[in-house]
């Protein structure tokens, strides 16, 4: 497996302390992508590189991923749209995780280097690091055989949880929040360069300022009510990391998922010691297996019962499922649509978004989602005007979900709102209006 290639995150950070280490604070809207604009004119006038980095734009958790998922947008048209979406904080008041500030950040790289991300990250980065195995697309892998599969969790008919492959695919607009391809060998490359602070075999990759930069807290983060963040008492984020205290001693961090994919990696910089875990499923093995290989490094006690963690898990993909159907709401039996099936048929627009198509496929409404060729799924009625969205292919992050036709006083149908519950693509962001 040394040289299988997986899935993991970016490295947006160092490529900016690589070529940018005067361009850390300066305004980005207006200046160094044009294109830059934030639902709030203050926010837009103001923002900074770190503001982009450290994920405290004002919005929440992945808001705006939906312009990503399996769209053909570009990074610049990504951008632009995301113009519409409205913060659900203060600017500068909350930490939100936000690949759209990455996706810009990427944006802003090929603006100054006069590269693209891709050709800057290849140049800056794999070269220098004999990095011989890495790509930031999959149609670069010549022999696609080494790639790992990807896998998602599910219910099968007797209600037990199983694994189910993925067709492999890459969300190619993603770019810098999520798009590097690697393997085992290339990434202790990486860690080596992390680790000795922008050395790499006795050259200079980066500046040691920069890791001082990246490892310097910009935004406060709550402390969560978990069981092995006892060792915690502080938790923020850098430039592109996770910062905590950890048993004493830094620890440097960070997570990334794919659908169907998880990583993680973890520094500790005075043990000299740096972990990546990458797996091909949605299962969240990688945070126990770091933390096994912490305890024995750190000298502390850590359990772990293979078999109990997975009966845990089973219990909690069935509960999440459970509470997924049972967010859409009770079904209000022996009621009717109030329209004929062709009232709904149309195009549904958003200025965020772009265009869903409602149309007819074997005398059943079926939904088609424009910028993303694969995101399809058919509509059956549910009670009243909302119907289940029932997607075509299997995904790893999202369930079924609705689709809620809402209409005028004339009554006319205007307006399509979706609910599809899940813990990263907020379907509920555009307003869709019928064309």
């Amino acid at each position: 497996l040394d040289d299988a290639s997986w899935l993991v995150g970016s490295w947006s950070g160092t490529a900016f302390g690589k070529q940018f280490e005067e361009a850390w604070s300066p305004p980005s809207a207006g200046s160094m992508v044009g294109y830059f604009k934030l639902y709030d004119d203050y926010a837009s006038d103001n923002i900074t590189i770190i503001d982009l980095l450290s994920h405290r734009l004002g919005y929440k958790a992945f808001s705006g991923d939906l312009l990503w998922y399996d769209t053909n947008y570009t990074p610049e048209e990504i951008i632009r749209r995301f113009q519409y979406v409205k913060p659900d904080n203060e600017f500068r008041n909350n930490f939100g995780y936000s690949n759209m500030g990455y996706i810009a950040a990427g944006e802003i790289i090929s603006q100054v280097s006069g590269m693209s991300w891709d050709e800057f990250i290849k140049k800056e980065i794999f070269i220098p690091l004999k990095m011989k195995h890495s790509a930031t697309h999959k149609k670069q892998i010549k022999n696609t055989k080494l790639l790992a599969s990807p896998h998602f969790e599910k219910l099968n008919i007797n209600n037990e949880v199983v694994f189910e492959s993925l067709d492999w695919h890459q969300n190619d607009a993603i770019n810098a929040a999520g798009s590097i391809i690697t393997s085992s060998s290339d990434i202790t490359n990486w860690l080596k360069l992390q680790l000795n602070r922008g050395i790499f075999e006795k050259n200079k990759v980066f500046d040691e300022s920069i890791s001082q930069k990246m490892w310097t807290a910009h935004n406060a983060i709550p402390k969560p009510p978990r069981k092995e963040a006892e060792a915690t008492h502080l938790m923020s984020y850098g430039l592109g990391w996770f910062l905590r205290d950890f048993h004493g001693k830094l620890m440097v961090n960070h997570s990334g998922s794919v659908e169907g994919m998880t990583s993680q990696i973890t520094l500790i910089p005075e043990e000299n010691l740096a972990i990546a875990v990458f797996t091909n499923s949605t299962a969240p093995l990688a945070s126990p297996i770091t933390q096994k290989i912490l305890s024995t490094y750190l000298n502390y006690d850590y359990s772990f019962d293979a078999k109990a963690y997975f009966e845990k898990r089973r219990n909690n993909v069935k509960q999440t499922i459970i509470d997924r159907k049972q967010s859409l709401g009770d079904i209000v039996n022996d009621t009717s649509a109030s329209h004929p099936q062709s009232d709904y048929i149309g195009t549904y627009r958003s200025k965020m978004y772009g265009d869903v198509v409602v149309l007819e496929r074997n005398k059943q409404l079926s939904i088609q989602f424009l910028p993303s060729p694969m995101l399809t799924g058919k509509l059956t009625h549910r009670h009243y005007d909302v119907f289940n969205l029932i997607w075509d292919t299997p995904r790893a992050w999202i369930n079924e979900g609705t689709a809620h036709f809402i209409s005028n006083a004339k009554g006319k149908v205007v307006e399509l709102q979706l609910n599809v519950p899940n813990d990263d693509i907020w379907f509920d962001e555009p307003r869709f209006i019928k064309q």
